[in-house]
């Protein structure tokens, strides 16, 4: 790449290693397309990646998880997440790097690391800028050239000095303003480019400053241009030529799909909560159905309402588990594809991908146990375990229309904070019209056309069909039914619908999970001018 920016703020996966995620970049940035083999590629960037590590000294927490994210999971020092940051950037080996404040955070000694690395840089041929304030003395000493900026009421920011670092205490002395001695030279000259309030002497000082500045610019522009042309030999032998590979759409899927599916299994809010609370909720909420099984009197309600249960549980945890952390994500993905690492729908259909295990499991694991459990339907023959399956289906495909409104909000909202305000706004409406709490025939004309979106209503017929069709007399006496087919007439569903239903429920999972590729496209293109 000609160029690289490492900005102040550093954004990761938290459940990757910086050995991961160094391999993760490499792959996106390096063209190694005259290897042929897949194994010399692997090994290639093997050998990329442990340079970097190396020259970045971070090969002691080279396999440590980077740490932070929403489970705020304990990872690398602040120090060696700048370090990473950089090495991120540096892999594409830029000609010229530029850093926002990368010693912001740090403590004395951390900083100065930071930039004895950057210092290291520049002598191997790369131009590195980047802004700083109020640095140490050892620290503001690594740097060969100096750019001081200050501000005036009449023309907003202006340079004060621009050359080489040694000669800015000489600039300084023919105004009159001397470092004294055992000063930090940055501390002295912030004080005097410092704007005080209400005080004319410091104004008169900054004009005294500016103008002796543009008396010598074109001294300094010399003195600023003269190194530079010094180390062009060996910029030309040292840093990398400028490359315009673009990896494509396979290596971005494979990379993409490789770090969504590490990250997951090792995320204690998407998997682990999610697996305990599917046990804990689904035990809990079972066990209550239970206990009152056997009680013919109320078998009806009590199915009905196991079922509703059932649906409306994989309704609110799915979209919930997703906007707790997806608008954090959105941060790091916008920063990556602003680079052009990869697409949007890249992203998307990765990350879905990686999920696909965990989206299939949870639902089925909670809709069998609370089935069991309440004893939904027994289950006597073939055509019993049918339905049972059926109504497995019914809820893992709620579920997952549940998180595709997720993804959808969650790229929509731009914190977590403002997710979880919108979503329960969307969700409620639709589990009013879900068939339990309102019958399908009586909702009101001028709210039928929301009445469609509801998986929650899908979900709920599909698994009353399946717990109700062919029941007959024997299972329902005493419970004022003659059949299964009388309940579903009772609840306005009708078995012929199932088809429909589940294409409904198809529908919207990929009607919510297009609308958050547009969502996110959107973000792209205005907050970094990408993401086609």
């Amino acid at each position: 790449a000609i160029s690289g920016f490492v900005h102040q703020d550093d954004l990761f996966v938290a459940t990757v290693t910086p050995r991961e995620q160094l391999d993760f970049i490499a792959a996106l940035t390096v063209d190694l397309g005259h290897l042929k083999a897949r194994s010399e590629k692997i090994s290639a960037r093997e050998a990329i990646v442990n340079k970097a590590l190396r020259d970045f000294g971070l090969e002691r927490c080279a396999d440590v998880l980077i740490g932070g994210g929403a489970a705020q999971i304990k990872g690398i020092s602040g120090g060696e997440r700048k370090r990473l940051s950089t090495a991120s950037v540096c892999i594409g080996s830029p000609a010229l790097l530029f850093l926002d404040e990368p010693t912001s955070g740090l403590d004395s000694y951390m900083a100065f690391e930071v930039v004895d690395l950057l210092s290291k840089l520049a002598s191997k041929g790369h131009t590195v800028v980047a802004t700083i304030h109020q640095p140490a003395s050892d620290v503001f000493e690594r740097f060969s050239h100096l750019l001081l900026l200050t501000v005036t009421a009449e023309s907003g920011g202006r340079i004060a000095f621009n050359g080489l670092r040694e000669r800015a205490p000489g600039h300084f002395s023919a105004v009159g303003l001397s470092v004294p001695d055992f000063f930090n030279p940055a501390d002295f000259y912030i004080r005097c480019l410092a704007v005080r309030t209400g005080d004319d002497a410091s104004k008169e000082q900054i004009k005294k400053i500016l103008a002796f500045c543009e008396a010598c610019s074109s001294q300094m522009a010399q003195d600023a241009l003269e190194p530079d042309q010094n180390r062009a030999g060996l910029a030309a032998e040292e840093a990398t030529p400028a490359s315009s590979f673009v990896p494509g759409n396979w290596l971005q899927l494979r990379m993409l799909f490789k770090r969504a599916s590490t990250a997951l299994s090792r995320d204690p809010v998407l998997t682990k909560a999610r697996i305990g609370q599917t046990l804990a909720i689904s035990l809990v909420g079972g066990s209550i159905y239970a206990y009152s099984a056997d009680e013919e009197a109320n078998l009806v309600q009590n199915t009905m309402g196991s079922s509703f249960f059932m649906v409306l549980n994989q309704g609110i945890v799915g979209i919930l588990g997703v906007i707790q952390v997806f608008p954090l994500e959105v941060p790091l993905f916008l920063r990556e594809v602003s680079s052009r690492k990869y697409t949007v729908g890249n992203y998307l259909l990765a990350r879905m991908f990686a999920e696909v295990p965990i989206q299939l499991s949870a639902p089925f694991l909670f809709g069998a146990i609370v089935f069991f459990l309440a004893r939904l339907r027994p289950l006597h023959d073939g055509g019993d375990w049918v339905c049972f399956f059926g109504a497995m289906a019914a809820i893992t495909l709620t579920a997952n229309a549940s998180v595709s409104m997720g993804y959808a909000v969650g790229a929509l909202c731009r914190t977590p904070q403002v997710a979880l305000a919108v979503a329960p706004a969307l969700l409620l409406p639709l589990v009013l019209f879900g068939g339990l709490l309102l019958n399908s025939d009586d909702v009101p004309p001028y709210w039928i056309w929301l009445e469609p979106l509801s998986f929650i209503k899908y979900g709920y017929h599909l698994v009353s069909v399946f717990v109700w069709r062919d029941r007959g007399q024997l299972d329902l006496k005493a419970t004022g039914f003659p059949d299964g087919d009388a309940v579903l007439d009772y609840l306005s569903v009708d078995p012929k619908d199932t088809a429909a239903n589940f294409g409904a429920l198809v529908a919207l999972i990929m009607g919510w999970r297009l609308l958050a590729y547009l969502f996110l496209l959107r973000r792209a293109k205005i907050e970094s001018g990408s993401g086609m």
